[in-house]
């Protein structure tokens, strides 16, 4: 019965207050950090990082209009816009804003967070009535499009070609100075070679390229052309210098880094004289 009547000793605890404070300091520290990494990962799985989040560039958009470019602004990485702009080159058409949920990368959580910007151009038309003359096989075959004088309206009327493929090929024709043959419409960055074989029979160069004076053409110029770029003109600058004056385009064949390929798609942007 001793055991059960003995007195009970009460431990001091107090000389053990110091290593208690600092093991609740470090569980609440470890606590927080847990904390932020659940929310960091959480946020990622929604599409975007806080670190993303806080460079978005809300404005209002047409989904059918706007490029990669735009896409990043509202919050995608570099590779989620290029998935939303392919999942448009394959004839994906936006009527109304919810139609955006059909899209994997930017779903119910995307729309919601992008609803108040969507602005999409009314696509209602009156309807008329009139006679259309039936097309012949000849008048069908006249019909083309200068692709060194189209503009972006021109371009849509092709079958397959959006606003952002048009925009592209009329930027791309600037950069390059004007087309040369029609081929080069099919370097077109994004452009389906399905989608080209079906126009290029209705495309043709009516009009000439401007040439431009080999000797007097600026670095920065010759770098902004899209079959130059940076070593190779400044290459071609050095080369400049060293002659004072090229006396036929075929010289630029001496430059070092030009090789028969890109000579042959650069010559005939090029003359000597005025």
């Amino acid at each position: 019965m001793y055991f059960y009547f003995r007195p009970v000793q009460h431990a001091d605890s107090s000389i053990y207050k110091e290593e208690i404070a600092a093991f609740i300091k470090e569980y609440s520290e470890r606590k927080s950090a847990s904390t932020f990494f659940y929310r960091q990962d959480s946020s990622e799985r929604k599409g975007y990082s806080q670190k993303a989040a806080k460079r978005i560039e809300y404005f209002e958009f047409d989904p059918n209009k706007i490029e990669v470019e735009e896409w990043m602004k509202l919050g995608f990485s570099e590779k989620q816009a290029e998935s939303i702009e392919k999942y448009k080159a394959h004839g994906a058409k936006f009527y109304k804003p919810e139609d955006l949920k059909r899209v994997y990368i930017i779903g119910e959580d995307g729309y919601e967070r992008l609803a108040p910007y969507i602005k999409i151009a009314s696509r209602e038309f009156q309807k008329r009535e009139y006679e259309r003359p039936e097309a012949t096989e000849q008048s069908k075959s006249r019909w083309t499009i200068d692709i060194n004088t189209a503009d972006s309206a021109e371009f849509e009327k092709l079958r397959g070609i959006g606003p952002s493929y048009a925009r592209r090929m009329v930027n791309y024709r600037k950069a390059l100075g004007g087309y040369v043959s029609v081929e080069q419409v099919s370097e077109i960055w994004g452009l389906p070679d399905s989608t080209y074989q079906a126009i290029k029979d209705k495309l043709v160069v009516g009009t000439p390229v401007s040439k431009m004076n080999i000797n007097l053409v600026s670095l920065q110029k010759l770098k902004a052309h899209p079959y130059i770029r940076y070593y190779l003109a400044e290459a071609i600058e050095k080369y400049r210098d060293k002659k004072v004056n090229l006396q036929s385009i075929e010289e630029l064949k001496s430059v070092k880094g030009m090789n028969d390929s890109i000579y042959q798609k650069i010559a005939p942007y090029f003359q000597v004289g005025e």
